[in-house]
């Protein structure tokens, strides 16, 4: 009696182990776009473990800092320092955890539906576990954050249908439900997406328990819990936009869209995500949709049916939610559509990346194993006919993920793919360029930025900085003039793309990937474009990455005044303060010296700085000359 209750738990870990091994070659990969800009920050552990908490909180990822995620990463480093492979190990591990808890959640739902199977939880996690369109997710180091936040989201629900199962069996909750609260928290501490759990926990009640209690009072609470939920979110949203307007639309100044026509793009990218989950097709996938463009016009009529559509795919949801009948369906539409409600909404967001279909995509396969399961029951004569469809998608997404691990284990041929399937991608064509100036391939890196350059709106400063960027890459000279005689105006030096650009050639150059005599061309050519001599212009970012550079070339006096620059944009600007007086030292200006330590002083008493901040400034404090201070900053990515 016991063998076939133990198959579908042998045959789920039997699923588990195949999706690891359909992963297993993309463990050995490179770092993806912002992995480095986010990670960087580990390597002051080798200074000193006490600037953990630094690298900790000291993220600039979302609005906190996604610290519980930074945490993991902090600990990894200074315990399991595999390096890259160990990073996107712990990535495939997370994975398969958040695949066990969605298993044991349908369990959980599936008995107290009636359904009494655990082939259907079994169901429900290995296609979620093999969907080819996570893999982007589970392989791109930094979505870590996404892993951990969904992981913990999983957690609340499993622990909130727990104890609600034992309130309906008049069983003791209070546990359950406090372990659902760590879990919400410990999800909104690893991304802030971990809020919407409030309201996928009502979407629960909603569409399995229907409020219902064996005492009426209790009835009542669910009812008040619930709308609250709900509201107190949105209030708090409001609030904030009433508010600081500028924490929402400020973010629209450095894209090429307005806010409504992102939520015009986003009614066409979720039903593109949708396909893909149903049926994946592997060309379009990847890490770079940069090639997704905004709609032009919000009356096309693309937007108009994709608008059209969800509209009654909410109807659906709303009227299985009171009325009870299509439930699940009606839960899989609606789970799907409240999980996207951050990203997917009036964010100012990019427009497309698969990782946030990663928790939505949950509650899409336990509607689907659901309603499945009760067609099954109901007409048993189409249980064969799921079963082997079951099989086939399975089967056909282990083929598909394994092929894609594959083309994501080279980083040559990760961007070759790339380039070849999103050819409109500025993004994938000037990361194929970075391999090629790797390999030594110059000539192949500038024809990519060439040909790139008819799908990018890059101006001629950009268009040099970034040839001097392939050729640092690839240890080869400028050429002579390269970024001399160009005139740049203030809202192009305000510009993301070319911030992005002068803090890429400053990186090479600190890491002496740039000749020195190119490096010097770059620094005596910025200055020329900052007119730091007359009418000063530029960004707090701009300033930090010139300051260091300036510093790397022992041109003392240019470095302090980048950093008065940057601190006149920011007063409270620990980094540019930090230089003021490490410089006014070295170049022994008592009164700049004294004015920058005073300013440091003020922010270390009102605790605004670091523990590494008051480190260095502990040590001039204590007296020690500059040419020994050990001074070990942010990098100018976080400015």
């Amino acid at each position: 009696m016991t063998k076939p209750r133990l198959l579908p738990g042998f045959l789920g870990l039997l699923a588990m182990v195949l999706v690891a091994w359909a992963y297993w070659p993309g463990l050995s990969g490179p770092a993806l776009l912002d992995d480095s800009a986010n990670l960087m920050p580990l390597d002051r552990l080798g200074l000193s473990e006490a600037y953990a908490v630094d690298v900790a909180t000291g993220n600039r990822s979302g609005p906190y800092g996604r610290p519980l995620a930074m945490a993991s990463f902090v600990l990894e480093r200074l315990y399991l320092d595999y390096g890259l492979r160990g990073q996107k190990t712990v990535g495939l591990v997370l994975h398969l955890l958040c695949g066990g808890v969605l298993c044991l959640l349908a369990r959980r739902l599936s008995r107290h539906i009636g359904l009494e199977s655990d082939w259907t939880a079994v169901a429900v996690a290995a296609l979620w576990l093999s969907q080819p369109l996570l893999l982007s997710t589970t392989l791109y180091v930094v979505q870590r954050m996404t892993l951990l936040s969904a992981l913990f989201c999983l957690c609340a629900m499993y622990a909130y249908v727990s104890g609600r199962c034992a309130q309906h069996n008049g069983g003791y909750a209070l546990t359950w439900f406090l372990l659902c609260f760590v879990a919400t928290t410990l999800s909104a501490l690893a991304k802030e997406n971990g809020l919407l759990t409030l309201p996928l926990l009502t979407l629960l009640e909603v569409f399995f328990f229907r409020f219902q209690s064996v005492d009426p009072s209790r009835k009542q609470q669910l009812y008040g819990l619930h709308i609250a939920f709900f509201v107190v979110p949105l209030l708090a949203f409001i609030a904030v936009v009433g508010f600081r307007p500028d924490f929402l639309f400020n973010g629209y100044a450095v894209r090429d869209f307005t806010m409504l026509q992102r939520l015009a793009s986003q009614s066409v990218v979720l039903f593109e995500y949708l396909q893909q989950l149903a049926w994946v097709d592997v060309g379009s996938l990847g890490v770079y949709h940069d090639d997704v463009l905004a709609p032009a016009g919000l009356a096309s009529a693309t937007v108009l049916m994709a608008v059209a559509g969800w509209a009654g795919l909410a109807s659906i949801a709303a009227y299985a939610a009171v009325s009870g009948r299509f439930l699940m369906p009606g839960f899989a539409i609606a789970f799907f559509m409240v999980a996207h409600g951050m990203e997917s909404t009036v964010f100012p967001l990019e427009l497309y990346f698969e990782h946030r279909n990663y928790l939505p995509a949950t509650g899409l396969m336990l509607g689907a194993g659901f309603a499945s399961a009760q067609c099954s029951r109901r007409w048993t004569a189409s249980t064969g006919i799921i079963v082997l469809g079951l099989i086939l998608l399975l089967s056909r997404n282990i083929l598909l993920l394994g092929s894609q691990a594959f083309v994501w284990s080279d980083d040559r041929l990760l961007h070759i793919e790339a380039v070849v399937n999103h050819p409109k991608s500025e993004r994938a064509a000037l990361e194929l360029a970075r391999v090629l100036a790797q390999d030594g391939n110059l000539q192949g890196a500038l024809n990519l930025l060439a040909n790139s350059r008819q799908y990018a709106a890059r101006s001629d400063a950009e268009e040099r900085l970034l040839q001097a960027v392939f050729h640092c890459i690839a240890k080869k000279p400028h050429p002579q003039r390269l970024l001399e005689d160009i005139r740049v105006d203030r809202d192009e030096l305000a510009s993301v793309r070319v911030n992005n650009a002068v803090q890429h050639l400053t990186q090479l150059s600190l890491a002496d990937l740039c000749l020195p005599e190119d490096a010097r061309a770059f620094a005596d050519a910025m200055r020329v474009w900052m007119r730091t001599d007359h009418d000063p212009q530029g960004t707090p970012r701009l300033y930090g990455n010139l300051l260091l550079l300036e510093n790397k070339l022992q041109r003392y006096e240019v470095a302090l005044l980048y950093a008065k620059l940057l601190t006149q944009r920011e007063p409270d600007n620990a980094m540019g303060l930090q230089f003021r007086l490490y410089l006014a030292t070295r170049l022994d200006l008592a009164e700049e010296r004294e004015q920058a330590r005073a300013e440091l002083i003020r922010l270390r008493d009102l605790g605004a700085l670091t523990r590494q901040e008051a480190a260095n400034l502990a040590l001039f404090n204590a007296g020690n000359d500059a040419s020994t201070t050990d001074f070990t900053i942010k990098d100018s990515d976080t400015l």
